[in-house]
């Protein structure tokens, strides 16, 4: 058990919000490099993550913003952001024609 950080029985809000980053940001974020350019997707995405740090803290997202950078998270948007370019790098070395094909037209599109 945590020492140092459990208070009457309840987690600490940093350790939240670890615990948060840690785990629940990359169920929310799994699968959502292939989701390129869907705003309405992204939208649900930050209003996830808004709301989680709303239970956690109370607060809007201007002030969780505050608190990510505060605490060294990264913020959801440069998490998505970079998984996306780390997804796209990795499908130019799959040697795949098809895969090739449909990476080349998607990134074309946007």
């Amino acid at each position: 058990m945590l020492t140092g950080s459990v208070t009457e029985g309840k987690f600490d809000d940093i350790v939240m919000l670890h615990l948060m980053d840690a785990y629940c940001k990359p169920l929310l974020l799994y699968g959502s490099e292939v989701y390129c350019g869907a705003k309405m997707y992204d939208a649900a995405l930050r209003r996830a993550w808004s709301h989680a740090f709303w239970k956690i803290f109370g607060v809007n997202e201007d002030v969780a913003c505050d608190i990510q950078m505060f605490t060294g998270i990264r913020a959801l948007e440069d998490t998505l952001n970079s998984r996306r370019v780390r997804f796209r790098k990795k499908l130019s070395h799959t040697g795949n024609d098809v895969i090739t094909y449909i990476k080349d037209f998607m990134c074309n599109f946007k």
